[in-house]
């Protein structure tokens, strides 16, 4: 992780914009699209437990699911674009994902299959993909 950006070294390597600003700007939004949706799962799941707004529930959810989930989400995404940039150019072309990285859908996404596979390990049964869905508006 570049811990400045929030990001794997693989995923900023993979945004090719020329110019410096430009990359760490979809740098901060794969960060904050990922951080804006699981507050909004450990927010939801906290208030299933009828502790909506305690800040300590809150952090311990985000201790035993969330930061597993965003770490996962940056795993899959980085063999994702790497897998996707073997597949159709075979090591050569184009390795620019910026489009990709810039589509919260996608980004969202990532993250639900993360969280998942996090909830499965930890055996959460409280939760399921379509309520992940809803929070994180897909």
């Amino acid at each position: 992780m570049i811990n400045e950006l929030g990001i794997t070294k693989v995923t900023y390597e993979f945004i090719q914009h020329p110019a410096e600003e430009e990359r760490r700007r979809v740098a901060a939004f794969i960060q904050a699209t990922f951080r804006t949706s699981i507050n909004s799962i450990i927010e939801y799941m906290a208030e299933k437990e009828g502790k909506k707004g305690d800040p300590k529930m809150k952090e311990m959810l985000m201790r035993q699911h969330g930061q597993d989930a965003i770490l996962l989400a940056h795993r899959i995404l980085d063999e994702l674009m790497i897998k996707e940039c073997q597949s159709h150019t075979q090591g050569q072309g184009n390795k620019d994902f910026t489009k990709m990285y810039t589509k919260d859908i996608f980004l969202k996404g990532v993250l639900v299959c993360a969280i998942e596979s996090v909830f499965y390990v930890n055996v959460v049964k409280s939760t399921h993909a379509n309520e992940i869905m809803r929070q994180v508006n897909i």
